[in-house]
């Protein structure tokens, strides 16, 4: 007898039948595919069909919400099933060897593009080496068998049944697992894929950094990398100054913001989502001299209304905007933001925190833009940078010390506390980053996983836009699928996608991000996990 074994993958328990009512379900099951729907037998009274091998099967059960969603039986007993089709059974199959036969795979219909088969299969194979079989055969449907085949399968014989046809197939515990589709899949599952704007997933030359000794941030050493980095940053993004803070790039827009406020200049603040909101909301509380322009989620700015209200204004002497509107994906039009602006004599002020590490970036023109370590840039976050050029002296005194820029400045860049680890895995995310192959790369993979998402009729928001970040998608899910309980659900299948911040939530929005390295199979993985909630949350 096999032991009664619990396997609980994500929210679904596969396990030995051992209940009396998972005994009657099985029958009840056997009854609707192999009378109703696969008319192999007569239909009974009772809805019951027992197998003539009952009482010497042993289920391989897969449950889900106390419902039998599939199964399959596993018997050792002599004649096989299949003794019974191949009179010389034995000639076809290696020698020596010890046997068990698999039978009536069954899978509710509703859960047949899940990982319901393959979740028995592993308990199957799992149970064959407990109790030292080595070798499997099945009558496997012919319309499966490249399914079958990806499994570690071999056909052999041939063709057996009657009006339905079947391939007599053999398969070992070390043939599943090695074979593709499991280690594509199952072995998948026990990494976490990363699919966050933000933190993510960084390379080992970056964690190395986190593993060394701490340096004094006054010590010479520190000093002289501290100026090597910056460098690097400001080559990266063609800017010709940078500044390092310990903080969130939240925390770099409020010093941009400072540094406005000093000056004492009237300014523009663009918004088309969440983060353009922030920096309006920013901006009050600075008590700041603005005006803003807000157009809806998702919505492109028009550059010629852009331009009449700096015209109609000239007290407007700088512009504030978001690079990536992250909360709709939609990229805006800087260059011809730049072009109004630069032809104006009108400062610009960027954040391009969603965009700084993954789109090529030309900051020459730019009086100030924020970004941070911890996003496609590919370290940990805890510091933001503020690259410019030509900055405007303001008088010492004029704002909190924490908040002014030119503080930082008149102390080489170094006026309070700052963690060497983090600085020093920045300049390892630098140095090792291709820009343009990244750029290239991302597009392809997120064009490819965009497309797919569609394809499962999934509401993808922005999707006419030609203005899209190549790494972010934003879907809009139904009234019906509450977000919360989608993302819950995606982390149970390992996939970390963005989900739980506020402005999500109250939008009903999810998205899947690619700053950090995915592989393709882990994006395969992902199309299958939304196939498969697809059927969870509508039926």
């Amino acid at each position: 007898m096999f032991g009664v074994i619990h396997l609980t993958m994500d929210s679904f328990t596969v396990k030995i039948a051992d209940q009396q009512w998972e005994l009657d379900e099985i029958c009840q099951l056997n009854h609707q595919t192999f009378s109703e729907e696969i008319p192999q037998h007569g239909k009974t009274s009772n809805g019951f069909l027992i197998d003539k091998f009952h009482s010497e099967n042993q289920y391989v059960i897969c449950i889900y919400l106390n419902e039998i969603v599939g199964m399959v039986a596993l018997r050792d007993n002599r004649p096989f099933s299949l003794d019974y089709k191949l009179s010389d059974l034995d000639n076809y199959l290696p020698l020596n060897s010890t046997i068990c036969e698999i039978r009536l795979l069954i899978i509710k219909p509703k859960y047949r593009n899940t990982h319901v088969f393959l979740y028995l299969f592993k308990e199957l194979f799992d149970q064959c080496v407990r109790k030292k079989y080595d070798l499997v055969v099945i009558s496997g449907i012919l319309a499966q068998q490249k399914l079958y085949r990806s499994l570690g399968f071999v056909p052999f014989g041939p063709l057996v049944g009657g009006e339905v046809k079947f391939q007599p197939m053999y398969s070992i515990p070390e043939f599943f697992f090695k074979s593709k589709h499991y280690l594509r899949t199952l072995k998948n599952k026990l990494n976490i894929i990363n699919a966050l704007p933000g933190p993510v997933t960084v390379k080992n030359k970056v964690l190395e950094e986190f593993c060394k000794l701490s340096e004094s941030h006054r010590s010479s050493n520190f000093h002289e990398i501290y100026k090597k980095i910056s460098r690097s940053l400001c080559r990266f993004v063609n800017a010709k100054e940078v500044q390092i803070f310990t903080g969130s790039a939240t925390l770099a827009n409020e010093v941009m913001l400072s540094h406005l406020y000093a000056l004492g200049e009237k300014g523009l603040i663009l918004s088309n989502g969440e983060f353009g909101d922030r920096i309006v909301h920013q901006a009050r509380c600075q008590k700041i001299n603005f005006v803003e322009h807000i157009v809806q989620l998702g919505a492109e700015f028009e550059i010629g209304h852009i331009e009449q209200l700096l015209k109609i204004d000239p007290d407007i002497k700088w512009v504030f905007a978001v690079h990536c509107e992250t909360s709709s994906g939609i990229v805006n039009d800087i260059p011809g933001i730049m072009e109004i602006c630069n032809r104006l004599n009108i400062k610009i002020l960027l954040d391009c925190v969603s965009t700084f590490g993954i789109i090529p970036l030309n900051l020459e023109n730019v009086y100030m833009v924020s970004a941070s370590s911890g996003k496609a840039i590919g370290s940990h976050s805890g510091l933001s940078m503020i690259f410019f050029n030509s900055l405007l002296h303001i008088p010492e005194d004029t704002i909190p010390l924490y908040l002014d820029i030119w503080h930082y400045i008149r102390k080489n860049g170094m006026p309070f506390t700052m963690n060497s680890n983090s600085l020093y895995a920045l300049g390892a995310a630098i140095d090792s980053i291709d820009i343009g192959f990244k750029y290239k790369d991302v597009k392809e993979k997120s064009l490819w996983l965009r497309n797919q998402v569609i394809d499962l009729n999934y509401n993808v928001i922005s999707l006419e836009s030609n203005a899209l970040h190549p790494g972010i998608i934003t879907i809009r899910l139904p009234q019906s699928i509450n977000s919360l309980a989608f993302g819950k659900f995606l982390a149970l299948k390992n996939i970390s996608i963005s989900y739980g911040s506020d402005y999500l939530l109250k939008q009903n929005l999810i998205q899947i991000c690619l700053f950090s390295e995915i592989v393709k199979d882990d994006l395969q993985y992902i199309v299958n996990i939304l196939r498969e909630a697809k059927i969870f949350f509508e039926g």
